[in-house]
């Protein structure tokens, strides 16, 4: 602020208007810029126009107006308005007048600027009926939009870099956004079978879990074998994996019976799954895909012992979305 106005003064201006020049500055250099201006008034026959909401900053002016409400209140030298209202600041002064302004107002509606006669008394110079009007928003908007298209004209590498950043943030949206996740990596301990290579799935098969992880693995393209919950624990918790798979050791024979003899089955076929809730997305996606291959893995399963596919699903049947395709669920 200070070098701006430094600045300005190297032009040798006939007006100068300054918003708030020593708010914030320590008492010497304010007693400082205010000589410096009194000087250039007296010297140079420079006006200078002040604004601030610190009255007592113009303590020095020649003389001085008091705003409120969209009117001037009162207009005259700092001494005449203290001797005047028979206060010792300027900010005792526009608190009077304020109080006045209000009862004024409270009983004939009338604005005033009281101007200060040679005898120090107040005088009501000029009354305002008519309210402040204010600007429409309608016309800011409109003035705004139109500056800034007018500057768009005039800059034609700054229009096609507004243009081309928008299409590239909505195209780089849409690549990154609402899209499967990818490259999880998941384990399984899998107590039924330890087996690397998995033989067809048939009815009295006793390594279906084999047959599930398989078709498991077949989604996810990092899926490790693992040996205990302990080593998988570890690994999830250090954010090494995504989630793991439990696979009890009765998970073939669970099958069967679940399909044959449901009545009597009070332990379910058990696949027990751990995921790391913090990446909300990427836990959703892995719970669609287990329950996705374990709804195939239960087909060929039936299909292998000529059994109704019908038997164990749902009974709401989720038909294939009219727009967009279906993915992860939210």
């Amino acid at each position: 602020r200070r070098i701006s106005f430094a600045a300005a003064l190297l032009y040798g201006p006939e007006i100068i208007i300054l918003d708030e020049p020593t708010v914030g500055l320590d008492p010497i250099l304010r007693e400082s810029v205010w000589r410096y201006l009194i000087d250039l008034v007296d010297r140079e026959q420079c006006t200078i126009v002040l604004t601030t909401h610190y009255i007592e900053e113009t303590r020095q002016a020649h003389k001085v107006g008091l705003m409120r409400k969209g009117y001037v209140i009162a207009e005259s030298s700092p001494r005449a308005l203290l001797q005047r209202f028979q206060v010792d600041t300027l900010e005792g002064v526009f608190l009077k007048l304020s109080t006045l302004q209000d009862i004024t107002e409270k009983d004939g509606s009338t604005r005033f600027v009281c101007r200060i006669q040679d005898d120090f008394t107040c005088s009501t110079a000029k009354k305002y009926n008519h309210p402040v009007r204010t600007s429409s928003p309608k016309h800011k908007i409109k003035a705004l939009v139109w500056k800034q298209f007018v500057t768009l004209l005039r800059n034609v590498p700054l229009l096609l870099f507004t243009v081309m950043s928008a299409a590239l943030s909505v195209s780089l949206f849409f690549i990154g956004v609402g899209h499967d996740p990818t490259g999880i990596t998941v384990a399984q301990v899998n107590y039924e079978t330890n087996r690397s290579y998995c033989a067809p799935i048939h009815c009295d098969s006793t390594s279906l879990s084999c047959n599930y992880l398989e078709i498991l693995s077949s989604r996810f393209s990092n899926l490790r074998h693992l040996s205990s919950e302990g080593e998988a624990y570890a690994l999830l918790r250090s954010g090494q994996i995504q989630a793991f798979f439990v696979v009890k050791d009765d998970f073939s024979p669970n099958m069967r019976r679940r399909i044959f003899d449901s009545r009597n089955l009070l332990t379910p076929a058990g696949v027990d799954v751990y995921r790391d809730y913090t990446a909300k997305d990427i836990a959703m996606y892995t719970k669609k895909v287990t329950v996705d291959a374990f709804d195939e893995f239960t087909s060929l399963f039936l299909d292998s012992c000529n059994v109704n596919r019908k038997l164990m699903k749902a009974p709401i049947n989720v038909e294939t979305p009219v727009y967009g395709e279906a993915s992860v669920e939210t």
